[in-house]
């Protein structure tokens, strides 16, 4: 494998297990056991070495793969794969990049707003093509896309559980079918009903 994945793999974990705040290059360095010189070779500053990390457990999560797919597969997509991408992009780490990292916390916000301007262009396609409600305004999906980002930086009790994740899809299929046409919902349906697993 790659040291540079290996290295970014490695500090994912360790983040999730002791902070990210509590953790220097240097501790890195030494839980992973490589030479320090050789963890700086890769990554200058911690900064540098958080932004790879956030690129990492975006790239591996579903709903930013299908930007070039119409607002309907990116909705279906978006109910199955944000709460893993909840549970992946650890609660207490997006906590601390927003207290303590800000420029950090200011990319990954950038990393969020872009694909919620992609979903916003897809609209007038989805009125175009009729799946989409005439009513339906660009800012609309903006700000569902960006409200629902936002939760990923909430304050939470704890560990979050199943049945808030399946409230979570459940909120965004709503949202889906609220700005659908009839011919949308149908095609809605059969998607969720092939993905479902007995």
């Amino acid at each position: 494998m790659d040291t540079e994945i290996q290295i970014i793999r490695d500090s994912l974990r360790l983040f999730r297990l002791y902070g990210i705040r509590s953790l220097s290059l240097e501790d890195i360095a030494r839980f992973i056991q490589i030479p320090f010189k050789i963890l700086r070779r890769y990554f200058q500053t911690k900064d540098m070495l958080l932004q790879k990390c956030i690129k990492y457990w975006i790239s591996q999560a579903e709903i930013f793969k299908y930007t070039d797919d119409h607002l309907l597969d990116v909705l279906i997509n978006f109910s199955d794969a944000f709460p893993r991408l909840y549970q992946k992009v650890n609660c207490r780490s997006c906590l601390e990049i927003k207290k303590y990292y800000p420029r950090v916390s200011c990319f990954l916000y950038e990393y969020f707003e872009r694909y919620a301007l992609v979903c916003q262009d897809k609209v007038g396609e989805g009125i175009a093509l009729g799946y989409i409600q005439r009513s339906i305004t660009p800012r609309l999906v903006y700000d569902f896309f960006m409200e629902n980002f936002e939760k990923l930086f909430a304050e939470k009790t704890g560990r979050e559980s199943l049945e808030d994740e399946e409230c979570m899809r459940q909120a965004i299929l709503v949202f889906a079918r609220g700005i659908v046409t009839k011919n949308g919902r149908v095609y809605m349906d059969r998607e969720f009903k092939k993905r479902m697993v007995y």
